[in-house]
Parts: C-alpha cells; structure tokens; sequence
C-alpha cells in the first residue's frame, strides 16, 4: 500500500474513477479519490461561478497570466466590502463529496474495495482562487473564501464518516510565488507566511480525517508553470509546514520531472524534517518510460531518503484517456516490483 493519487482522473465520471483505481490498484493505496471529474475537471476554475453570483463582488473580465499559461476571469470586492462581509454560499466541494462518497460507499459495501481505504478530497487553498480571481482586495477575499473552504469540510464530516475520510491541500500557486514566476500580494516574509497559511489549513481539518498535501509545479498542458531546480524549495515548504501544523500529518507529496534521475535533485531531501507519521511520496511515475524510468528515479531517490512511497507527478485530469488505465496499472506495478511495500 505505497501508491497515492493526487485527485484528479481524465474520465466521464466519479463511478468510473473509483472503480478503475479499486480494481487496478486498490491493493496498493489507502486513498482512493472521486477524479474530480465533469465541472470540476479544471481544478478550482469552476468557482468562477460561485463567485459570479456574488453580491460582493464586481466583474472586470479577464485576464491572461503567466505569458499565455492561463486565462481568468477577473474580479474585485466592492468597495466597503470586508472579510466577513463576503457571502459566497456553498462552494460546491461538500455536495460533490457527498455524492461521491455514496458511490465510495456502495462499493465498499460489495467488497470492491477494502475496508480500510480512505475516500480522499483534494481542494484548493484560499491563495490559489484569490490569485486566480480576484484582482483587487486579495487579502479580504481570502479571509472570506477560506472561511468558506473550511465550512465545506465541516459539511464533508456530516455526512463522510471522519474514519473513511481524507483531506489533501493542492499547493501549486504558492509553489509558483515562492519559485518567483507568480506574483504575490502576500506580504511579509514569503516562505514564513506561505507556511502558516498551510499549517493553519491542516489544523482546520478534524483530527480524525486523514490529511495530506500535494506541492505541486503545475501541469496545465501537461507542462510546469516552471522547472524545479531541485527539491529545495519543496522541502523548505514541507519542514515550514511541518512545524506550524499541529495534528498529524499523513503525507506530503512532491512532484519529480521525468528526466530527473540525477542526485542533484533529490540531494536537499537529506534535509526533511517530517513528523514520523507523515510519508513522503515522490511523483516519479511517468507514462513515457513507465516502469523502467521509474525505477531509474527511484534509485536516485534512494541515495538521498531512505522511504517514500510514490504517484504520478500531478493529477491524471489532464492525461489523454485512452492513457489512463495504464497509468493506473503502473501505481500497482510500481509497489509490487521495485520494493514498496
């Protein structure tokens, strides 16, 4: 049990994702996600229309950021408009999960799959849709989305059993301030203040739900928003999260390009800090060069931490279909050949 899914899956529906990753690799993972699939396949881009909705906030149109990486619809708050004053409603991520979990449940009821396996939620942080949306009264929003995030969680565990329920942080547009390609409006000390927010974030999730975080350099077009260097600024993130989080936490992902086999890369590892029950997974699975290249990567990895399990470099949303059963098939392969286990 040493493989993980990011959250996202590139299939028609929440029944096929779940069922595909319970009959392929339901023996090697201890979550299994609902693939984020219809309205919900762009990450957090359908909240375009919670925020729409909005009497709080004005439309100004759209923006394209990042030299043509994305492109945005824009908003501001209204002036006078604080924190508390934001009313979005329901986000939409508690309904979803609820429906989800119905199926989750029906086939654990069949013992497809095993009892212990977690159905995991991925959500965005409060940073990501801020920067993604909003172009003036960034630090109000945030508040106020986050306040709205952590509602959706308190609505999950009405009606999600904490004991079969799992949480994951996606951290990507934090990942792109710290890299210096994103802008910030975040003042103060960047990496200290990314760091609260994150651990403040794991301390909203119950105790009893299972919690992790996927770090992540993007893949819209199946490409980074940037290149790492090396796992530097990762491992800087998961020690700062690390120490301002105060439950437990289960995992930490990290993300590894397909041609990084080299030391190099994985050499700052040697400086993780992580509670002992936090496993690191590496996302060194890549559909071109499959098993071999795995093994290539994990062997670097090898040198430089003793453990970790491993997944795919970032969610499946955006892999062709037709490629995602064998991507699938590959997380299975990977624990059973190369000694996780």
């Amino acid at each position: 049990m040493r493989a993980y899914f990011i959250g996202s899956v590139n299939a028609k529906s929440a029944e096929e994702v779940i069922s595909a990753i319970a009959e392929r690799a339901g023996d090697v993972t201890q979550y299994i996600p609902d693939g984020e699939t219809g309205d919900r396949k762009d990450w957090f881009e359908w909240q375009v229309q919670v925020l729409a909705r909005a009497p709080q906030l004005e439309g100004i149109g759209e923006q394209t950021l990042l030299q043509d990486y994305v492109t945005f619809a824009r908003f501001r708050m209204r002036d006078g408009v604080t924190a508390d004053d934001l009313q979005l409603g329901p986000l939409g991520y508690a309904d979803a999960a609820t429906a989800s979990y119905q199926i989750f449940r029906r086939l654990k009821g069949e013992g497809r799959i095993r009892s212990q396996v977690r159905f995991l939620v991925s959500l965005p942080t409060a940073v990501a849709v801020t920067f993604g949306y909003l172009e003036e009264g960034q630090t109000a929003f945030e508040k106020g989305y986050e306040r709205h995030l952590l509602a959706e969680i308190g609505a999950m565990t009405k009606n999600i059993p904490v004991s079969e329920l799992a949480i994951q942080w996606d951290v990507a547009v934090e990942m792109g301030m710290l890299e210096g390609v994103f802008p910030t409006y975040i003042g103060g000390d960047l990496l200290s203040e990314v760091c609260e927010r994150l651990g403040r974030l794991g301390d909203a999730v119950p105790p009893d739900v299972a919690l992790g975080y996927h770090l992540c350099y993007g893949n819209r077009g199946n490409e980074h928003f940037r290149e790492p260097d090396d796992t530097g600024t990762l491992v800087q993130v998961a020690n700062g999260l690390t120490a301002r989080c105060h439950r437990s936490i289960e995992w930490i992902h990290m993300p590894v390009p397909i041609e990084r086999d080299d030391d190099a890369y994985f050499e700052p590892l040697r400086g993780l800090a992580l509670q002992s029950s936090t496993e690191l997974v590496l996302g060194l699975l890549h559909k071109e060069d499959g098993l071999a290249g795995a093994a290539r990567r994990m062997a670097a990895a090898r040198r430089a931490v003793g453990d970790f399990a491993v997944a795919a470099e970032c969610g499946l949303g955006r892999e062709p279909a037709d490629a995602i059963d064998g991507l699938l098939d590959l997380h299975a392969e990977a624990c059973r050949e190369l000694g996780l286990g």
